[in-house]
């Protein structure tokens, strides 16, 4: 028909931004610690429990499972509901997922802890993890973490 059958050739640009994957970890096993014990004369109201959290995952796994495809971003550990009259200052999970605790003096009763691990992975996907809970239980001569 004498027409023109192609058009002017044009440029296309695909951005593919990275989407970022919600961080994981899981809370471990059921816990004792004794903290001091009545009568001695240094009683210990401190204590660091390793290993409280474990499988610590900025993201996701590469497809064959071994490694974290977002390790490069920085993460921390939020804990609430800890702000209570058994400790003297707020309970601490650091990025290693060790436990710091610091009981207050005479004191007993119970807390529900809430964790929750942040990443710094940007404003695309999530950058929470999955809320875990753990009771925290405040004897005379001992302390437990119930998860």
């Amino acid at each position: 028909r004498g027409g023109i059958d192609a058009s002017p050739t044009g440029l296309l640009t695909i951005r593919v931004l990275p989407v970022n994957q919600p961080p994981s970890f899981a809370l471990c096993c059921s816990a004792n610690f004794r903290f001091w014990a009545a009568g001695t004369p240094d009683h210990v109201l401190s204590r660091k429990q390793e290993s409280v959290a474990s499988a610590i995952l900025r993201g996701n796994l590469d497809p064959a499972g071994n490694f974290d495809r977002e390790a490069f971003q920085n993460a921390t550990f939020e804990v609430s509901g800890g702000a209570s009259n058994l400790f003297t200052t707020a309970p601490v999970l650091s990025a290693t997922g060790s436990l710091f605790l610091a009981v207050a003096p005479n004191s007993t009763g119970q807390v529900m802890l809430e964790v929750t691990l942040v990443d710094d992975g940007g404003a695309y996907g999530s950058d929470r993890s999955a809320v875990h809970e753990a009771v925290v239980s405040v004897g005379d001569s001992y302390v437990t973490l119930d998860v």
